[in-house]
């Protein structure tokens, strides 16, 4: 039942109120918190490495290269 100080985040000022403990959780309850976990860190993993990435795209756009088995509509036939 305890209330935090205010905590601020990119959305803005909040208050956490914390109604029971992690130990209190249902399984199901600590399953979503663990899975909400999990998504956040994955994301932000995700987000590092794009960042640290050195991308060197050798494909062609796709048409550019005809005989690949696949055969471009010619105009005027």
């Amino acid at each position: 039942g305890k209330v935090s100080e205010p905590v601020r985040t990119q959305y803005g000022w909040h208050l956490i109120k914390v109604n029971r403990l992690g130990k209190d959780a249902t399984p199901q309850e600590r399953n979503q918190a663990l899975q909400a976990v999990y998504s956040t860190n994955t994301q932000a993993y995700v987000q590092k490495l794009m960042q640290q990435a050195k991308i060197d795209n050798k494909l062609s756009p796709p048409g550019a290269q005809q005989g690949l088995g696949m055969r471009m509509p010619q105009q005027g036939r």
